[in-house]
């Protein structure tokens, strides 16, 4: 990676109406604010959609896209909604908080009221495409006879070239040249022909997720483990039913993914002209209650009767005496490497249609895992297994090629992780927040990252720098004054300071969460470990940013050679004076 910087910022926090960020105007306006400030990327937090706890990393399928991202001011402006309609729905009452609960009833019902008018325009695109395609079809075949013709017409009259049934012949082989070239230019593609394509693109994932989303409402939101058995085993009679009795309902669920995607794509075709690449989060599990454990139970360590044998977790340590139960379905990834790890090379497939860039969450999980045996109350019982290892990473260069991702490689340290890291050759992360404890000595200051990294102040598991120098011990707090050489007072001018430290780091990337750039407290904070009920809810105010902010972290990225390199330099202007 090149010496470049960006911005960690949730697209769930961006200040979209209903609720909610989307892929909305605001969106796009963010993009224009990275591009100001000299960055050259946007990280997002996974964007699949999300169960019980809102977590985006525990997702319900490892390939959908979350229905609340769809821009519901789009659908209006595009006639599939009414803004009375959407204005008598709750989306929340907070502007600067998601208030899920909300948003799990209306913002549904928002899209339910637009897929009969999507049906009917998908209808008469239906008919206009078919239309327009016999029209063609019979223009070809005119062609064929026309040119037929004039072949035979020149042939008659080869030896006298001037004379007049040569004149017409060329004539009517014009017209036909003309005819067929006016019909070869493809005009853009029919909603009929994009939504079909994208059905057909993504069969492989789109048709199981969207039973299961239909299957899921008609067992009233029970977990696939406790659905009748034919549902559960899959049993091919029983599914064909399904899929009859809930084609509406499949039907949908269809139309909501094909409109988070051409949106996401639309957005990211935009970004991508500004130069601002996306990096996005791969979680490394999958929830338990998920369209991937239901669809593909041979990836994961299922019995015969496709009851868990193992979850996953943490063993006990200085911050869990009994451990941490995550509760996800670990891999079997010994089937998995006779597999070619077919399941997770899609996986990785399309995540990069998604994105620029990946960051594999629990990189570690492909060096060693910890298993928890199904039902224990505790992680205490667990056992620390082997993972893939570079098989996986071999296999999935053999079949994509060069992927750029980042490593999570966070957490305990062990050999394996370190020589997995080296041998895989991707960069790590090194977060500034964690370099200042007791020891000074920690591998996370900066005079220890190597050029091949990702530095971050934080991560979204992280509170802000704000909240953390207010609450941190104060042997670290002065610690870090001294490190960065800021021993003022001010919070605020030390939150900058330990920005500026993150930029001078010999890393190659320099990532930043908005809430840091704005020193915000622990208010902004997206995520503590462990704990359930505020997590993945703050939201930027609207029109919060300002020109001011994007010119002074513009000039961040000037003076510690951040700045993307297809940018020309901008000075202060004094210089340019001759």
């Amino acid at each position: 990676m090149k010496r470049q910087c960006g911005i960690l910022f949730p697209v769930f926090s961006v200040p979209s109406e209903f609720g909610i960020g989307c892929f909305s105007r605001e969106a796009y306006e963010f993009v224009d604010f990275l591009k100001k400030s000299g960055q050259s990327y946007w990280q997002v937090l996974p964007l699949g959609p999300t169960g019980f706890g809102d977590s985006p990393y525990q997702p319900v399928s490892a390939f959908a896209g979350n229905q609340n991202y769809v821009d519901l001011r789009a659908l209006i402006e595009d006639g599939l909604l009414r803004e009375a309609d959407v204005r008598c729905l709750d989306f929340g009452q907070n502007q600067e908080r998601v208030d899920y609960g909300a948003l799990y009833t209306n913002r549904g019902r928002a899209l339910r009221m637009a897929y009969p008018a999507f049906c009917e325009r998908l209808l008469d695109s239906k008919k206009r495409t078919e239309e327009i395609k016999d029209v063609q079809n019979k223009t070809a075949a005119a062609y064929t006879v026309m040119s037929a013709g004039t072949a035979g017409a020149a042939a008659e009259n080869i030896t006298d070239p001037a004379g007049p049934a040569t004149e017409g012949a060329a004539d009517a082989a014009a017209s036909a040249v003309d005819m067929k070239s006016e019909n070869t230019v493809l005009p853009e593609k029919s909603l009929y022909e994009k939504y079909t394509e994208f059905c057909e693109r993504e069969s492989y994932w789109l048709d199981d997720y969207c039973l299961y989303c239909a299957l899921k409402e008609k067992f009233e939101g029970k977990s696939w483990l406790e659905w009748d058995d034919g549902y559960k085993e899959r049993r091919a009679d029983t599914l064909s039913r399904a899929k009859k009795e809930l084609q509406d309902e499949i039907s949908f669920f269809r139309f909501v993914q094909f409109e988070f995607f051409t949106q996401w794509e639309r957005l990211h075709r935009y970004a991508r002209k500004q130069g601002i690449e996306f990096i996005g989060d791969v979680p490394f599990y999958v929830s338990m209650d998920s369209a991937d454990a239901w669809a593909h139970p041979e990836v994961f360590r299922f019995d015969r009767d496709l009851k868990p044998e193992y979850i996953a977790g943490c063993p006990p340590d200085a911050f869990s005496v009994t451990g941490q139960l995550w509760g996800n379905p670990v891999y079997d990834w010994e089937r998995g490497r006779k597999d070619h790890y077919s399941w997770w090379i899609r996986r990785i497939r399309a995540n990069m249609e998604l994105f620029d860039i990946l960051r594999i969450d629990h990189f570690h999980g492909f060096s060693n895992y910890y298993e928890i045996p199904y039902g224990d109350e505790t992680a205490e019982n667990g056992i620390m297994k082997k993972g893939p290892g570079m098989s996986f990473f071999r296999e999935m260069k053999k079949a994509l090629g060069e992927v750029p991702l980042i490593a999570e490689d966070l957490g305990t340290i062990t050999p394996e992780n370190e020589q997995l890291l080296k041998d895989s050759g991707y960069p790590g992360m090194k977060v500034l927040q964690y370099a200042f404890d007791g020891s000074e000595s920690s591998w996370y200051l900066t005079y220890h990252h190597p050029f091949h990294c990702v530095v971050y102040t934080g991560t979204h598991d992280n509170t802000t720098i704000l909240d953390w120098v207010e609450h941190a011990p104060d042997h670290d707090r002065d610690f870090a004054r001294q490190f960065i050489h800021s021993e003022n007072t001010d919070y605020g001018a030390f939150v900058w300071d330990f920005i500026r430290e993150a930029y001078r780091s010999p890393a190659d990337t320099c990532i930043v969460p908005l809430q840091d750039y704005l020193v915000k407290g622990s208010e902004a904070r997206i995520n503590t470990p462990g704990s359930q009920g505020t997590n993945w809810q703050w939201r930027l105010a609207p029109n919060y940013l300002s020109d001011a902010l994007a010119v002074s972290i513009h000039n961040l990225a000037r003076i510690y050679g951040r700045l993307p390199k297809t940018e020309p330099k901008i000075t202060d202007g004094q210089n340019d004076r001759k």
